[in-house]
């Protein structure tokens, strides 16, 4: 894992992040602040915080993935709703230590808040591949469609 903390890309290089540790249930990184990365107030641009919370993930997703995993990203829409489906490879027989459920209560609680029962998320795991399904109402512009 040390290897994948190195190997960032190039865009997180010329942001100046760098990984400081990396393990299967953990990622931290740290970029500095720096006058190019301001917002007009002098703050850093809310920009630049979420591309380092974009490379985590990323580097935190590869980071879990057997060799040769793979993910794959689909989405479809159909009359009044836009299904998503996120599926990725994983090795049953290494379970993360973090598995509260914590994070996936929090998704369907802001689901249910902003979409009511419009709007669902379901998890599964079948063999090595674990797969999540949302399904969100189609909308146009702000308005459901």
């Amino acid at each position: 894992m040390k290897r994948d903390a190195e190997l960032q890309p190039p865009f997180a290089n010329f942001m100046g992040m760098k990984v400081t540790h990396l393990s299967r249930d953990k990622v931290e990184a740290e970029i500095f602040v720096r006058e190019e990365l301001n917002n007009r107030f002098g703050a850093m641009h809310g920009g630049a915080i979420m591309a380092l919370a974009d490379n985590l993930g990323g580097t935190a997703t590869f980071a879990n993935l057997p060799e040769g995993g793979v993910i794959r990203l689909s989405a479809q829409r159909n009359d009044d709703a836009v299904a998503i489906q996120v599926e990725n490879s994983f090795d049953p027989d290494s379970p993360s230590s973090l598995k509260t459920g914590l994070g996936l209560e929090n998704i369907r609680q802001r689901l249910n808040a902003r979409y009511g029962s419009g709007a669902s998320i379901s998890v599964r795991t079948d063999g090595n591949c674990f797969l999540v399904n949302l399904r969100l109402p189609a909308q146009a512009n702000g308005v459901p469609a």
